[in-house]
């Protein structure tokens, strides 16, 4: 139900499978030079009053949800 499509290609070279997605229809609708990232002074600014930092290995907690869910079955 999505907006927008993109175009999956798997295309056979040398021997090897290569994934190539063509995000043009997602090019048309973007907004340039738009970044979501914070400005590093509101970064700053932002953890300068905190008291509490939270890091979180993103890579190994997918994995592990990943995992418990394989688990769940």
């Amino acid at each position: 139900k999505s907006l927008v499509g993109a175009l999956i290609l798997f295309i056979l070279k040398k021997n090897n499978l290569y994934f190539y997605i063509n995000y043009k229809s997602f090019n048309k609708i973007s907004i340039k030079n738009y970044y979501s990232l914070f400005f590093i002074s509101e970064i700053f600014n932002r953890v300068i009053n905190s008291k509490y930092f939270l890091k979180i290995n993103i890579k190994d907690t997918i994995k592990s949800i990943l995992k418990k869910k394989i688990n769940r079955r």
